[in-house]
């Protein structure tokens, strides 16, 4: 379990889930605002990739295209899978 010791600030509304894969150290966070964010993981110091608070945090893609809230979004290899409301 981690324990996440900071925030994703540019999300609009209220973050429903966030998923990460440690093979790719991208982080997916979906959002009541409709929206699915793609978060690249940059480690300060490379011997601490397993922990987060050495991690900076930058979104590299926002996706929109559900109609309401989206409620989970999960990282495949090469996708992303994600369910909403509607």
């Amino acid at each position: 379990m981690y324990i996440i010791q900071g925030a994703l600030c540019i999300i609009q509304g209220v973050i429903t889930s966030v998923d990460y894969s440690s093979s790719s150290h991208e982080l997916c966070s979906s959002s009541d605002d409709r929206s699915i964010s793609l978060w690249s993981c940059k480690v300060h110091d490379l011997r601490e990739h397993h922990r987060w608070d050495g991690c900076v945090f930058t979104r590299t893609l926002q996706l929109y295209g559900h109609m309401a809230r989206v409620w989970q979004a999960k990282l495949l290899t090469d996708n992303i899978v994600s369910v909403s409301e509607v």
